[in-house]
């Protein structure tokens, strides 16, 4: 059974709060007296005035000292003005005075997180929500809690809660897809950040992410869409051209995946992904002088990028430049060992060039991985169809680890 609030001559509503904002509450009017200094200590506060300020908080509290009313009312002017260390011990105060009151442990719990102080902010919030479970705010900082702290499950529990009761914030419905999406969860991160585009629709951040999640789902027809809105908000937005032109690319529309690479590069002119892709686009289009300038060109920047290495070999495949492609495979295996398709290219290229042995041996390893990755296929089928029918863990399906993440996406 829920323990109500205990309100001792108080009416005191918790303030809406963004990620940033300090906490923020009403009390009932105090004594006029009290009114006044309290004002004052504000004012001091706000002008910068602190040791005027704090020789009259402490007056005040050594006054007030048996006061909870009074303690709550001057740790609030504290935390609205950023002194948290000062209104976390008024609001330790008060909680001894009269335990198990949500406004004040609410309060408590998001001075101890502004400080830094996770563990004590998540006692002190969890007790708030125990106390009362409806106010969105106390599940929202428990969500940045456990987020903070690598506990992804449980900020998806209480984002969930927060989105759930306040369902038009859409800052609740973005953090919560952006929990699910750090676990890997991709449909379901895309269903809560689309629910943030549709709260709204001028955050680039929020288009941004739902294209990401999308792209991770190898949705990437759907994902054109958001992030081509999210560059015509902010068309220098980190990554966004070279992200709609993988998204084009990965849809076989070369000649607009090309267009945006090109848009990348003109703001970024050294900007190794799209460099790759550019050179990948180049090579499938037979276009090879132009694919060895972008690709060497990546290779300069990035001595070990694989997709380059396996790109710039194929290329020289093709031309029957062999012995220049079989060093570049064998580098792309030396950097990435399961990269199972330069296992065939370096196969094929020793086959051209008599090397019989090597071929054997290549090939032995190439169908080796291929096996692996049947397997792997496999147990990824059989946990997505456990998923479908619910069967335990977080709603929804996770994309296979081998799913091109948008944005660091291979040109191979």
């Amino acid at each position: 059974m829920e323990r109500g609030i205990r309100v001792f001559g108080l009416s005191v509503l918790a303030g809406v709060l963004l990620v940033s904002a300090p906490a923020k509450a009403h009390s009932a009017f105090p004594q006029q007296d009290e009114a006044a200094t309290l004002a004052r200590i504000n004012a001091d506060l706000k002008a910068n005035r602190t040791q005027a300020a704090f020789r009259a908080a402490e007056e005040f509290a050594s006054r007030s000292s048996k006061d909870p009313r009074a303690l709550f009312s001057l740790g609030l002017v504290m935390a609205e003005n950023s002194q948290y260390e000062r209104a976390a011990a008024l609001f330790t105060k008060v909680n001894a005075l009269r335990p198990h009151a949500y406004e004040v442990l609410y309060n408590l719990g998001v001075a101890e997180y502004n400080l830094k102080n996770l563990a004590e902010a998540a006692d002190a919030l969890a007790e708030a929500a125990d106390l009362n479970p409806t106010p969105p705010e106390t599940h929202f900082r428990l969500g940045l809690i456990a987020s903070e702290r690598g506990d992804h499950e449980n900020a998806v529990i209480e984002f969930r809660h927060a989105a759930e009761r306040a369902p038009r914030r859409a800052n609740y419905h973005y953090l919560l897809g952006r929990e699910y999406f750090r676990m890997g969860y991709w449909s379901d991160a895309a269903q809560a950040y689309k629910r943030a585009t549709e709260l709204d629709p001028k955050q680039p951040l929020f288009l941004l992410s739902l294209g990401n999640a999308l792209s991770r789902a190898n949705n990437y027809a759907a994902a054109t869409a958001p992030f081509e809105r999210a560059a015509a908000l902010d068309p220098k937005l980190a990554d966004i051209n070279f992200l709609i032109g993988y998204a084009y690319r990965a849809q076989g529309k070369f000649e607009q995946a090309q267009k945006f690479f090109e848009r990348q590069l003109a703001l970024q002119p050294n900007h190794v992904e799209a460099l790759a892709n550019l050179g990948y686009l180049a090579l499938e289009q037979g276009r090879y002088p132009e694919a060895e300038k972008y690709l060497q060109r990546v290779l300069a920047a990035q001595p070990d990028h694989v997709a380059a290495h396996f790109d710039l070999g194929r290329m020289y495949f093709k031309v029957h430049q062999y012995d220049q492609a079989a060093p570049l495979f064998q580098r792309v295996i030396q950097l990435a060992p399961d990269y199972t398709q330069a296992y065939y290219e370096l196969f094929l290229t020793y086959t051209r060039t008599g090397k019989s042995e090597l071929a054997q041996a290549t090939l032995a390893e190439f169908k080796k991985l291929e096996e692996l990755d049947k397997k792997v296929k496999m147990e990824q089928d059989h946990l997505q169809k456990l998923r479908k029918e619910g069967a335990g863990g977080l709603p929804g399906g996770k994309a296979a680890p081998d799913a091109v993440p948008a944005g660091a996406a291979p040109s191979g």
